[in-house]
């Protein structure tokens, strides 16, 4: 499927990179750079450039500070994840990445990591990276092409095989099975199964004009040289519906859409079991930015078991304003709540499915995906989204525990919010029991946090 109106390579391709960044041919568009995997082997730099000296206007942002409201300005989105071992670890990433794909928009996604990290989240796995299963198998050696005759290996250049790939670590190398509505255009040369390095999906099944998704399962950095920017080259042509014409002189314009500002705060810190008297874990995030809330969105990542045990709260503490918004998940409804482990979940006022039904023994977590909260976020509209915000986690009956990851704010403002940057934020202090954690957040300096995954297998 052609994604835009020519099927050529004349428009704006947005490179996002999880683990690096840099900035071609064009002003600085976005953010600073975030490095959050020092493992990393620069994949986002190097497909950037190649896809820059293809003569296509290339713009580098880091993945926490991307506006998933300008992503379909572009004519296709790159993903990368280059080697990094904890990819996409933000639930709001993997949900923006999901709306963008469903809308019919363009995506190649890259990385080692991903399949594995992502196997059993299956909306995201089905919806965005077109996968079925991982398959255990490190080092995995070269690429060899299953489909010699696809566009991504004919278009503009005659790709052969195998390329040679370097693997020094997990982040280098996946071996995935495609979804049945995707294909696997190339494996392994050490896989003897039906599983595959690169996985293409077309959304109309018309192979003469592209199609929509590529995933290629490794670190691009890792592939021989020789062979990334031809690749590159033929990726892209896919995407986009043809062979690429350069036009190096075209002047993009812009998308002009205002992001949601989103303030995020990862103390990893433990909730207190239950005791007669709940000692709550608290947590802030310190806000400086003005602007009068129009709509509020609450994102957790709780690793815990037995999340019936869990109340949240948040406290505006300049105005008084308290709102619970998970109270004890499947309770009274069953005997002490619902009894499957972690939540990874947005509460938003517009969702259509309550969070105190859901109670899953199949996905990644009990509570995965987006629910309307116990009590409406929206008694926090019309306040100023300035000054302290507290969050508290009580863990209400004895015998299981776990840890407050990650939450974040994703707010929608009715007028302007205009910061000032002053540098990066502080470090965040340890957080202990009923203390403080205290995130001080400048819209202009970005933080966030990174979640590790161990293999099992090993």
């Amino acid at each position: 499927m052609c994604h835009k109106s020519e099927a050529v390579l004349s428009g704006r391709v947005l490179v996002l990179a999880i683990v690096t960044g840099i900035l071609f041919t064009a002003p600085v568009f976005g953010g600073p750079v975030l490095v959050i995997d020092d493992s990393s082997s620069g994949s986002a730099a190097v497909i950037a450039g190649h896809l820059n000296t293809l003569g296509i206007f290339v713009i580098q942002e880091d993945a926490t500070v991307t506006d998933p409201l300008s992503w379909p300005g572009y004519d296709f989105i790159v993903w990368s994840c280059g080697d990094g071992l904890s990819p996409l670890n933000q639930l709001i990433w993997r949900t923006d990445l999901e709306g963008y794909v469903t809308a019919g928009n363009a995506l190649w996604i890259e990385g080692g990591e991903v399949a594995f990290t992502h196997e059993f989240e299956t909306a995201f796995a089905s919806n965005v990276l077109f996968m079925d299963t991982w398959h255990y198998l490190e080092p995995a050696g070269d690429i060899i092409f299953f489909e010699g005759g696809h566009a991504i290996v004919t278009v503009p250049n005659m790709l052969s095989s195998p390329i040679t790939h370097t693997y020094t670590y997990w982040g280098d190398q996946d071996s995935t099975a495609a979804a049945a509505n995707a294909e696997e255009i190339a494996s392994w040369s050490l896989e003897t199964g039906n599983f595959g390095s690169i996985i293409a999906h077309d959304d109309d099944s018309d192979p003469l004009n592209g199609g929509q998704i590529v995933f290629t399962c490794f670190n691009y950095n890792a592939m021989d040289a020789v062979a990334q920017a031809p690749m590159a080259e033929n990726i892209a042509a896919y995407l986009t519906g043809g062979a690429p014409t350069p036009t190096p002189t075209d002047t993009p314009s812009f998308p002009t859409a205002t992001p949601r500002p989103r303030y995020c705060n990862t103390p990893n810190a433990a909730i207190p079991d239950y005791q007669e008297t709940p000692v709550p874990l608290h947590d802030f995030i310190i806000i400086t930015e003005t602007g009068t809330i129009s709509d509020l969105d609450i994102s957790v990542i709780v690793n815990h078991t037995w999340v019936g045990d869990i109340i949240m709260t948040l406290e505006h503490m300049d105005t008084g304003t308290v709102v619970t918004f998970i109270d004890r998940p499947g309770e009274p409804a069953g005997t002490n709540g619902c009894r499957e482990d972690n939540i990874d979940a947005t509460l938003d006022d517009d969702a259509s499915d309550p969070v105190e039904d859901e109670c899953s023994s199949v996905n990644p977590a009990a509570i995965y995906g987006t629910f309307f909260p116990n009590n409406f976020l929206s008694a926090f509209n019309s306040e100023d989204l300035y000054g302290i915000w507290r969050l508290s986690v009580t863990d209400n009956y004895y015998g299981d525990t776990g840890s407050l990851v990650e939450w974040c704010m994703i707010a929608s403002l009715a007028g302007d919010v205009t910061p000032t940057p002053t540098g990066p934020p502080p470090a965040i202090p340890a957080t202990s029991p009923g203390g403080v954690g205290i995130l001080l957040i400048i819209l202009g300096a970005l933080m966030a946090g990174t979640l590790f995954k161990r293999r099992l297998v090993r």
